[in-house]
């Protein structure tokens, strides 16, 4: 039984949301689009992420059908490769990524913009506090 079909919420937005926020999910997704294809090498810069950990969550990817393994005889090693259904999220991290820069770009304006009402309302309310 996949996660999915255990879940009892209707709502999709939130089953999805479930899925790629798992602890780990979503860091080795974007690995594997940056070519990541071995169990070591998603270890790497991630020196939270114990053998356990990112075995279960290998395992639970591979249940919900995101990633698949495969075994190269010839080289003799196993690695993951994204289905079409782990493939089908890079749409989803590249508009991810762009929300963040929007958000970036738009904190400093909400900043400036809360600082400036800020003082307005002090000087016509309390002249004598001072802002920086």
């Amino acid at each position: 039984m996949t996660f999915f079909e255990s879940d009892i919420s209707d709502c999709p937005v939130e089953l999805s949301l479930r899925v790629i926020n798992r602890k780990w999910v979503i860091q080795i997704i974007r690995d594997m689009f940056f070519g990541k294809k071995r169990f070591s090498e998603f270890k790497d810069g991630k020196p939270d992420l114990s053998n356990k950990a990112l075995s279960r969550c290998l395992k639970f990817m591979e249940d919900e059908g995101l990633i698949s393994k495969n075994f190269d005889e010839e080289k003799n090693f196993s690695y993951y490769l994204l289905t079409d259904k782990g493939r089908s999220l890079n749409r989803l991290i590249y508009d991810l990524v762009n929300l963040l820069w929007i958000m970036m770009m738009i904190q400093p304006i909400l900043v400036k913009k809360q600082r400036f009402m800020q003082r307005k309302f002090l000087e016509k309310n309390w002249d004598w506090i001072e802002i920086e």
